[in-house]
Parts: C-alpha cells; sequence; structure tokens
C-alpha cells in the first residue's frame, strides 16, 4: 500500500530515534541471515507497507530526552522491564519481537541539542518588475483588396437546350420467321448482314414495305424479305399431318390440272381419282361410287366413299370428305391438302375403333359443278338419317390463318354448332390459334361462325345435318380492312402476303397453288398447318360422342 507523504514523515522522524534506542543492543542482538541463493535469485518486488510504531519505542525515546543523566541507571531497568513485555501494537508489522534477555546495559548515546537555528537560505527579491514585450500597434489600418464590380451583368452559363427524347419506334405489326432469316442493314440482297433470326421467332415490325420491312430483334434494327414472315408462329405436333403432307407432295407432281368439264381433259382428275381408290384397298377399304351429271355443264360426276364400320347396326355415321379436283393449277392448296389429310385419317382409324361408323369420301365435281359429287352423295345414300355430322376440309395449308366454322342461324339464333364449339375447345387446350369466322360479314351466308356456303358442306347443311369445315384463309388484311375487289368474294383472298398481291392474295386457282412455289413464299407454313389441324381432327374423333 502506498502512503501518503505526511504520515511517511512522521514514521521516520520516530523509526530515527527508534533506531538510536536499539543501538544499545546491538551486542545481545542476533543477525538475520542472508537470503537463500534461491532468494537472492528472484526478482525483487517493490512493496510498500505502512508501518505501525511499538509502544516500547516510543517510551525509550521518551525517557531518553525527559530523564537526566544521574537517573540513567533506573531508566535502563525501566527501559529492560518496559521491554520485556513489550508486545507489536499492530498485525502484519515487520519487527520481530525480541525473547532474549539484555545481558548488558545499553549506552545511549547523548545527543547535543543544536546551538544556533537552522540556517534557511533566503531568497532574494527580483530588483525590477518582468519585462513583459509589448505588441506594438500597426501603424496603418490592414489594406483590405477591395473587388472591382463587373462592368456588365455577370453572364450565366445556360445549358445547351436538350432535344426531346426520342418516341420508341412505333411497332406497326408482328410477324413470325418461317426460316431462318437474315436481319440486313438496308433493303437488299447485297446489304450487310446483321444477324441471322432463328425460325419460328417473333420480329417487331415498324414499317412494312412491298418487299421488304424493316424490324427489330434481339436489340438490332434492320430489313428481312417479307417473304418468310407470317402473322403467327408455326406450331407442329410430332407425327400429325406429316403422311398428309407426303400425299401432298404425291399429288402436286402428278396429278397437276385436275379438272372436269367445260372442255377441259379429264384426264388427270380420273387417274387422281383411281389413285385414291388404289391408297385406301391397300388400306383395307372398299369403294362406294357416287356418279351423276353435272347439273351445271353436264359433265360426268364421280366421286367415292369408303365406310369404317364400328359394327354396330345403325350406329351414327360420320362422314368426312375433301374433294379432288382442281382448277388451272397443280392444286397442291385447292385441294391437295384436304386429300391427303382424309388419307391420313383412313390410315390411321383403319385398325382403330371408334363408336360409329366413318365414311371417308372424295368428291368430285367442287370446281365449276356447284360441288356436284357431294349432292349426289347426300341425294343417293341410304344412309342420310344416320349421319350425325359432316366434317369438310379443304384449302388446309397457305392461307395466313386457320380457321374453324360450323352450325346455322335459323329465326335469329344460331343452331348445330355443337361440333364448332368442340373443336374451338380443343385448339384452345394444345394452344393452337384457331379463328372462327370474322363477325361483321355482310352476306348472309357468313354469318360467324356458319360459313353455310362456298364448299361441300352447302348440300349437309341444307339436309339440316351439323357440319364442322377447316381452311386457311385470310378474309380480311391484317389491319380489318376488306380488300377485295369489287364482286369478288372474301372467301378468296388467302393470304396478305405481298407476293400474291398480282392475284389479289389469292392463292387458289392461280399459278401460286404450286407446293413448289408456295414452299418458297410461305416455307413451313403448310406443314404446320396440316399438323394441327390432323391435331384437332384426331381428338374431335377420338372425343366425339
Amino acid at each position: 500500500m502506498l502512503v501518503n507523504s505526511t504520515k511517511s514523515k512522521r514514521i521516520g522522524l520516530v523509526f530515527a530515534c527508534a533506531s538510536l534506542c536499539m543501538g544499545l543492543f546491538a551486542c545481545g542482538t542476533k543477525q538475520e541471515d542472508a537470503p537463500s541463493s534461491a532468494a537472492a535469485s528472484e526478482p525483487a518486488t517493490e512493496i510498500y507497507v505502512e508501518i505501525s510504531t511499538p509502544a516500547w519505542t516510543e517510551e525509550v525515546t521518551t525517557k531518553a530526552t525527559a530523564e537526566s543523566s544521574s537517573e540513567i541507571e533506573s531508566s535502563a531497568n525501566a527501559s529492560t522491564e518496559a521491554t520485556e513485555s513489550a508486545e507489536p501494537t499492530s498485525e502484519g508489522d515487520p519487527t520481530e519481537a525480541v525473547t532474549e534477555s539484555l545481558t548488558n546495559e545499553p549506552v545511549i548515546p547523548t545527543v547535543e541539542p543544536p546551538t544556533d537555528p537552522p540556517m534557511i537560505p533566503t531568497v532574494e527579491p527580483p530588483t525590477d518588475p518582468p519585462v513583459i514585450p509589448t505588441i506594438e500597434p500597426p501603424t496603418d489600418p490592414p489594406v483590405i483588396p477591395t473587388i472591382e464590380p463587373p462592368t456588365d451583368p455577370p453572364v450565366i452559363p445556360t445549358e445547351a437546350p436538350t432535344e426531346a427524347p426520342t418516341e420508341a419506334p412505333k411497332i406497326v405489326s408482328v410477324w413470325y420467321t418461317t426460316s431462318a432469316l437474315n436481319l440486313r442493314e438496308a433493303p437488299n440482297l447485297d446489304a450487310r448482314v446483321i444477324l441471322t433470326i432463328p425460325k419460328n421467332t417473333a420480329v417487331e415490325c415498324m414499317e412494312e414495305g412491298p418487299e421488304w420491312h424493316l424490324v427489330t430483334y434481339g436489340g438490332a434494327t434492320g430489313y428481312v424479305a417479307n417473304g418468310y414472315l407470317a402473322d403467327e408462329a408455326l406450331i407442329t405436333f410430332p407425327g400429325y399431318g406429316e403422311t398428309a403432307y407426303k400425299y401432298v407432295r404425291y399429288i402436286n407432281d402428278h396429278f397437276s390440272m385436275r379438272l372436269n368439264g367445260n372442255g377441259y381433259s379429264t384426264k388427270k382428275k380420273d387417274s387422281c381419282g383411281a389413285w385414291i381408290e388404289r391408297t385406301m384397298n391397300s388400306l383395307g377399304y372398299t369403294a362406294t361410287y357416287h356418279l351423276g351429271v353435272s347439273p351445271v355443264t353436264g359433265a360426268l360426276v364421280k366421286s367415292y366413299a369408303f365406310r369404317k364400320s364400328c359394327g354396330v347396326a345403325d350406329a351414327p355415321l360420320v362422314v368426312i370428305g375433301a374433294h379432288y379436283d382442281s382448277r388451272e393449277s397443280r392444286g397442291a392448296e385447292d385441294n391437295g391438302t384436304g386429300v391427303g389429310m382424309v388419307l391420313e385419317l383412313a390410315q390411321r382409324y383403319a385398325q382403330i375403333a371408334l363408336p360409329y361408323d366413318i365414311d371417308f369420301c372424295f368428291w368430285d365435281g367442287e370446281e365449276l359443278q356447284g360441288c356436284a359429287g357431294s349432292y349426289f352423295y347426300v341425294k343417293q345414300t341410304p344412309d342420310l338419317g344416320r349421319i350425325a355430322l359432316y366434317i369438310n376440309l379443304d384449302c388446309l395449308g397457305a392461307g395466313d390463318h386457320m380457321f374453324a366454322y360450323g352450325g346455322a342461324y335459323e329465326n335469329g339464333q344460331l343452331v348445330r354448332a355443337e361440333a364448332y364449339t368442340k373443336a374451338m375447345e380443343i385448339a384452345t387446350r394444345f394452344g393452337i390459334p384457331l379463328r372462327p369466322i370474322p363477325a361483321g360479314l355482310a352476306e348472309p351466308e357468313l354469318q360467324t361462325p356458319t360459313r353455310l356456303y362456298g364448299s361441300d358442306q352447302d348440300y349437309f347443311a341444307a339436309a339440316d345435318i351439323p357440319y364442322l369445315y377447316f381452311e386457311a384463309n385470310a378474309w380480311v388484311d391484317r389491319n380489318g380492312v376488306e380488300q377485295y375487289p369489287s364482286g369478288q368474294r372474301p372467301y378468296q383472298y388467302n393470304s396478305v402476303h405481298a407476293a400474291f398481291a398480282e392475284t389479289f392474295g389469292t392463292i387458289n386457282h392461280t399459278k401460286y397453288d404450286d407446293l413448289d412455289v408456295l414452299e418458297k413464299i410461305v416455307p413451313g407454313r403448310i406443314q404446320a398447318h396440316m399438323s394441327c389441324f390432323a391435331k384437332i381432327l384426331y381428338t374431335f374423333l377420338e372425343e366425339y360422342q
């Protein structure tokens, strides 16, 4: 413990007097041993201890100063008695008690009092006051620099007017690539290719031209040949429509110009009919012929029907038909696509039982003869009362969009449209963009979704038989505007593609109805549309009750 300075001075004075007295015992007191080597090697620890002076020390000191020298002996005796009976007065006192008796009388030296008072040095006061340096005040006021005011008002720089942010390019329409397509810097084949757009990819069109469209894709803007664009993405279902497309190719290459009547040779038409019969025979079907003379031109009309029976007497009958005659063309679209689809369906269901009978039919005389082939079937079949539904397939591939029609208007109401409703539900289920006929067309036979006239469903509808009609068409252009020449029926408007501008958008009955030509103008479209129609038809036939 660290003691304060005042107490230390007191203890020091007492300790000095005690030391004088203890010198009396120097002869009879045993010295302590030096610390052992081990203790000596230990590092010294500085310890501060508050020390209490024993009472006997104070008594001896008092007697030594108060009594005369004549009383030394008695004082020594009294001191001896005090020494023998003295005990430490404080715990922790480092002074050990003396237990041995004194053998000799201690000699106490006398201390002469000082003759003169102690010399206290004096400090001479300073003769002069301290010199404090003074700071001279400035003789002149400080010179504060002045700032001359500008002679002209300050010119505040103005920011250059920023141009109004340019609006994002307006998107006119959205198209889909029908094949991998180059995006070019300029609308010509010599321009640098910026990038290649994958097949069946949406591009946003900002400007449309007769041969090139300005589009944006992947952050780049450039020109693409519009002959490789379609209004809708091409959807395909593997295994659906592939066989039908092969039949279209065969018909296109071997049976062009399948005409009937009006002075045209019917050789190619008859050859095509004979090939259809052989193909159906190879699948296990037997033909029933429906013959007649066209009331329009007097030409002989020959249609084919092939029955797939479910084995139940008086079972419902579903008729599926497509006309196989054509006009002044190869007739791939009109109507090789319909014939190919009927052949694929017949091949698929040759070995599959359905809960109703099916007639797979191929009509003659649809072109130029007023649908005479289907007319004679309706007139001649003994099973007219068993027909629950007629499905008509005509021009399925090259038109811009896929459509379905069905039903009839009676007394302002749509009736017999259950099959149409079912087909639309199936298309929605599989994400197929199947459309109804546009609303608002003025002609009564084109009230949506009926399409009552214009193909081989005419006479079935006239006999109050429900029908379902599939085709690929456009009806109106992309802006919904009817751009038909005066007197031309809207169903002849197949596509808005600029390549068909010469024929006002018409494909069938023209030079464009050629599979090789169509594959160059709208590559992949025919396969995709036929795949979608096959998917709808397969599902419909298997779910139809």
